[in-house]
């Protein structure tokens, strides 16, 4: 008898773990022509798969985790291109969608079957219509050819004169973007798309008006990844206010030696996150060779820490030399997983704090003439 109840739970248990295996699946269809082709589709959690069109068609049957974005593009449109821009699909519950895809361009394809997908389209377009004004703006300007070019001369003026054109656009954009996001938060506070939008804009909305944003959300999705992933940025930005003793932490150098950040101690220190890959940052390493030549022997000290992908050890030693970067660089080659980005709620670069002695925050985000105007400030007294 005793077996037989044995064998009754263990059946009902694998039951259960069968029926709550959710499965999302993706219709697609496209034209005939592209047949042979195939569409990739990812997200990030790990999720990587491919599917090829037969027939004018392809599908995909995933696991359904959580809400989130599940990315597309086809290998034919990369291969034209170059290049590819992935094409997201906002999923809530497990259900199909279907999309009517354009393997030539992904970024026309329509999709059906997701109505919190239909939300984030909207704000999302009216977010790229802004984006792609501002492109308009600086090819008009610089042209298209300097704007398109994939091995800038980073150091060059016109360069740097682009990345600060683009800064100020961005900013401006920006507060408006803020107005945006608080009113489709305040007209859709029970949706994902908030919470997903909100933890996308996170990094650089003020503390308070995020604090208050997040409390204005529903409990509904606060427990997802994406939901944890704003609270996570709100702690993370508490302890890293200004006035606040910046958190240690320890990273292998370029030759794999352990280094932590209390070793810098004594020294006014600027913590600068980068990559090799990050446009911008490497605009800005020519001003922080500057700043580092005139007051290291002062009493100033910079340690990198880059978000370098796994793999791509030697494009980040390469950018080191090329930069001529003297100072300590740190890596644990994790991209956006970077244990000490992630401490530090690090979701844009470039990115820098500016530690006094005693290891406390004094100042952030120090770029061109005000890194210039602040060290001035601490050493020439």
């Amino acid at each position: 008898m005793f077996t037989k109840i044995k064998y009754l739970i263990t059946f009902l248990l694998l039951t259960s773990l069968a029926t709550s295996a959710q499965t999302l699946k993706f219709e697609g269809t496209t034209n005939k022509k592209f047949d042979g082709n195939q569409i990739i589709i990812y997200n990030q959690s790990g999720l990587h798969d491919s599917a090829v069109i037969k027939d004018g068609r392809f599908v995909f049957n995933v696991p359904f985790k959580e809400p989130g974005l599940f990315m597309f593009y086809s290998q034919l449109e990369s291969k034209n291109k170059g290049g590819y821009i992935p094409f997201g699909i906002l999923v809530t519950e497990v259900g199909t969608i279907n999309i009517n895809a354009d393997a030539e361009n992904f970024a026309n394809s329509k999709v059906t079957g997701s109505k919190e997908n239909d939300l984030y389209k909207n704000f999302a377009d009216k977010n790229g219509e802004a984006q792609q004004k501002i492109m308009d703006e600086l090819s008009q300007k610089y042209g298209k050819e300097f704007l398109m070019n994939r091995n800038p001369d980073t150091a060059s003026a016109k360069y740097k004169q682009l990345i600060q054109d683009y800064q100020d656009l961005s900013d401006a954009n920006e507060k408006v973007q803020l107005e945006d996001l608080k009113q489709f938060i305040q007209t859709n506070p029970e949706t994902f798309t908030s919470v997903f939008i909100l933890n996308r804009y996170a990094s650089t909305i003020d503390l308070t008006e995020l604090e208050s944003l997040y409390t204005s959300l529903s409990p509904k999705y606060k427990d997802t990844k994406t939901g944890k992933s704003i609270l996570t940025q709100i702690e993370a930005r508490k302890i890293t206010a200004i006035g606040k003793t910046a958190p240690d932490f320890s990273l292998p150098d370029t030759s794999g030696k352990v280094v932590k950040l209390s070793d810098f101690r004594g020294s006014y220190v600027l913590v600068d996150f980068w990559a090799s890959w990050c446009g911008p940052c490497r605009a800005e390493n020519p001003n922080l060779v500057k700043a580092y030549s005139k007051y290291k022997d002062k009493g100033f000290n910079v340690l990198g820490v880059s978000l370098d992908r796994a793999g791509k050890k030697d494009a980040w030693l390469a950018a080191i030399h090329k930069d001529g970067l003297a100072w300590t660089q740190v890596s644990d080659l994790k991209f956006w997983d970077n244990e000490v980005a992630v401490l530090y709620g690090i979701k844009a670069i470039p990115t820098n704090l500016l530690l006094d002695p005693q290891g406390k925050i004094i100042a952030k985000d120090l770029r061109g003439d005000a890194l210039n105007q602040k060290l001035a400030e601490l050493f020439n007294k």
